[in-house]
């Protein structure tokens, strides 16, 4: 830089700035952090080029050259009595200071001169030169070269380009005789990828309803988008929904929303960050003072920003976005809204080191001030920085796992030859064991009592061939069945269907499923003598606790379950937990199961730190409740250990390789033990508690409603008395299941 006369050694100065170097393709620039020099500068008003103004005089050209200066900045001198401002680092005109682009403009309003204005167009240190023929252009070329050697300054031969047809310039494509919209400007938008979860989904609905008062119908446009966020339906790309998607794109990056820059209006860029990518979008106020889009920007981070810190990332956002748009900003006052808001204390910071400081000077040069904004209302820039986003293997297969109904109702199947075929037989025939009702047919299971109670809970519906294997699937393979055994996806089956040879299908289907024989163990231990039967009276009087863990840390950060089993209906809890502290287990036992369902009288546990420690005695006193604890390497005395072996048989079935995912499916497990038979009970836990069967998907209601069931009793009493007679049964079962395993 001494060489080249570009700085000199200063004598005194009471001004000095730091410096920092910025690496650039091929060369590495030295740029003065000149903030505080910027602050108490007086603006210049010579006006940059407007934009709109420039091309609107381009005429129709097919020969086209794009000059660029060699470090235009430093080709202005500066003058004297301004020098010692810039001391310490660079006294030729500086990089970063507030008033080199209208220094700049000025400078080229008079290298240029008038008769050249509608074949040189000139933007900072941009030229462009058109011209209709190649022998006109040959003559614009020699006097634009002759007019800049006149006034000492030299181009950059690497970054300008010559003879083109075609060229981009601020913002626009020219050329081929016409002026076209850079797609550069909606290619965010346009390539925007397909969603592939409800959570990705509600990101897109939530940019673009961001403008729904600028978009003609737009309830109806995104209908078919709108329907796949139901939690009642599963999430399913259809070809309406792509069209829905595409027409969506189409309009956001078309009028009335894509609005054409006013440069009588202050702009307004917001930006954002996320850990894949950063997205912006340039906008402007309308007449009516609503926020419309100029332009767009999405891109994708590298391997080494991904490695940013949270304020680097947002700083970053900044910097490419304003690199981005610099055609439309430099040079006029704009706001840079984010939801960080530790960026506008970071402007004002002198001490900065690093790529943060390096961003910080290369914003110098521009007039904006920062808005900071709430997230959720920023979502334009967030969607966009967040399209890039891969789609965690647990939203896809995990979080959006189809719930089925146990059948479907309005299948082709209840219309086949076949099914038709028995209709007919049925009706004409009059057997009293068969009944059609709207389409369908029912057959009576049990023999006819007399009691319209019972005998309605008899009828079952007649399930078509076609429909026999999804029957047996949904209620053995999904989550709130969890791989049940033979005899419970009989019974989960025999509660509302029926078909010829029911029992044998499902036993060949369970034994052949793969999940079940790569986690199930074999089911006959050896057992030690057993002891005295323990007996509630009552539900939740005895509860069994016990912790299974620690499993793979899950991406939810759990590590563990704890399971609650009261000890008369087998009525089970299961919390996942991050950590294992009695602190969690008396706050869950409180919360979820005291203040719901009453106070035990004894709760049993085994030996963990957890349940011997002082706190959760003292927790325990406090409601009067007794606290046994199993024998010391006797886990089996704890009725919760064999619940444990279902979860983990369970879990088993359903995890991913990383097993990071398996907390996803506590709930759905939680249910299925709910609502399976219990061996034991001869009944299911949740039947035991609330006396009704659980109802699992919304389409049981209408076959509930068919066979007059929704009541749901199975004999004609007194609600009270239905529980007494059923726990009595209860007992009874226990009692047998007791002595049948002391025997074996």
């Amino acid at each position: 830089m001494l060489e080249l006369g570009v700085i000199e050694e200063a004598p005194s100065s009471a001004w000095s700035s730091p410096g920092v170097l910025i690496v650039k393709p091929g060369k590495v620039r030295f740029c003065l952090d000149s903030r505080k020099l910027n602050e108490v500068t007086l603006k210049d008003a010579h006006p940059i080029p407007i934009i709109e103004g420039l091309l609107s005089r381009l005429p129709p050209v097919h020969y086209i050259s794009k000059i660029d200066l060699k470090d235009a900045f430093w080709q202005i001198g500066l003058e004297k009595q301004s020098r010692e401002k810039t001391a310490f680092t660079v006294p030729n005109r500086p990089f970063g200071l507030c008033n080199a682009p209208q220094t700049m403009c000025r400078l080229m309003d008079k290298v240029i001169p008038y008769n050249l204005k509608n074949n040189v167009f000139v933007y900072l240190d941009d030229l462009l030169v058109v011209s209709s023929s190649f022998n006109e252009h040959l003559v614009h070329l020699s006097e634009v070269s002759a007019l800049l050697r006149k006034a000492g300054l030299t181009i950059n031969i690497r970054k300008s380009k010559f003879g083109l047809s075609q060229v981009n310039y601020l913002g626009f494509v020219v050329g081929n005789g016409s002026l076209q919209v850079d797609k550069e400007k909606i290619s965010a938008i346009q390539n925007y990828p397909i969603p592939k979860t409800v959570r990705q989904l509600r990101r897109f609905l939530g940019m673009t309803g961001w403008y729904r008062r600028f978009i003609d119908d737009y309830a109806s446009t995104t209908f078919h988008l709108t329907e796949l966020l139901s939690k009642k339906k599963q999430f399913v790309w259809n070809s309406e929904a792509q069209q829905a998607f595409e027409d969506l794109k189409e309009k956001l990056t078309s009028a009335p929303i894509l609005l054409h820059p006013n440069y009588n209006k202050p702009f307004i860029l917001q930006c954002d960050a996320s850990q894949v990518g950063v997205g912006a979008c340039l906008m402007q106020e309308d007449d009516n003072g609503q926020e419309r889009p100029i332009a767009y920007m999405s891109q994708k981070l590298n391997k080494a920003q991904r490695n940013y810190s949270v304020t680097e990332l947002e700083c970053l956002a900044v910097v490419l976005a304003i690199k981005r748009f610099r055609m439309y900003i430099e040079g006029m006052e704009f706001k840079v809204v984010t939801d960080h808001a530790s960026l506008r204390w970071l402007m004002q910071q002198q001490d900065l080191s690093g790529r943060l400081a390096r961003w910080a000077i290369k914003l110098q040069g521009f007039n904006f001030s920062i808005e900071h904004k709430k997230g959720s209302e920023n979502v334009i820039a967030d969607a966009l920085s967040r399209m890039y986003e891969d789609v965690p293997e647990s939203e896809v297969n995990v979080i959006e796992l189809p719930v089925l109904p146990e059948i479907d109702l309005g299948s082709d199947a209840f219309n086949s030859p076949e099914y038709e075929e028995l209709k007919l037989r049925f009706q004409s025939s009059n057997l009293p064991d068969f009944q059609v009702i709207d389409g369908y047919i029912y057959h009576r299971t049990e023999f006819a009592t007399g009691n319209s109670d019972t005998d309605d809970n008899a009828w079952k519906l007649y399930v078509p061939t076609e429909l026999r294997h999804n029957v047996i699937s949904a209620a053995h393979e999904q989550p709130s069945a969890a791989h049940g055994g033979i005899a419970k996806t009989v019974e989960r089956i025999r509660r509302r269907f029926y078909w010829p040879g029911m029992v044998i299908q499902i036993r060949e289907y369970v034994l052949s499923c793969e999940s079940c024989q790569t986690s199930k163990t074999p089911s006959k231990p050896l057992r030690p003598p057993m002891g005295q039967q323990i007996v509630s009276d009552r539900p939740f009087q005895i509860l069994y606790m016990d912790l299974i863990g620690p499993f793979p840390r899950s991406k939810k950060g759990n590590i563990g379950l704890l399971i609650v089993l009261d000890h008369l209906t087998k009525f089970v809890f299961l919390k996942p937990v991050k950590k294992f502290t009695s602190n969690l287990i008396m706050e869950y036992l409180k919360e979820n199961i005291f203040d719901s369902f009453g106070i035990p009288e004894s709760v049993v546990t085994d030996n963990g730190s957890q349940f011997k420690s002082k706190d959760f005695e003292h927790f325990l006193q406090k409601y009067g409740v007794s606290h046994i604890t199993t024998a010391v390497y006797s886990p089996q005395s704890n009725a919760s250990e064999r619940v444990n072996r279902s979860i983990n048989e369970a879990l088993r079935s359903y995890i991913r390789k990383d097993q990071r995912d398996w907390d996803a499916f506590t709930s759905s497990i939680n249910c299925a033990l709910r609502n399976s038979l219990h061996q034991s009970l001869g009944y299911m836990p949740y039947f035991a508690v609330f006396g009704q069967h659980m109802i699992t998907h919304a389409a049981d209601y209408k076959l509930l409603r068919n066979l007059n069931l929704l009541s749901d009793n199975t004999v004609k009493l007194e609600r009270s008395d239905n529980f007494q007679l059923i726990r009595e049964v209860i007992k009874k079962n226990l009692e047998k299941a007791h002595l049948r395993n002391a025997n074996s």
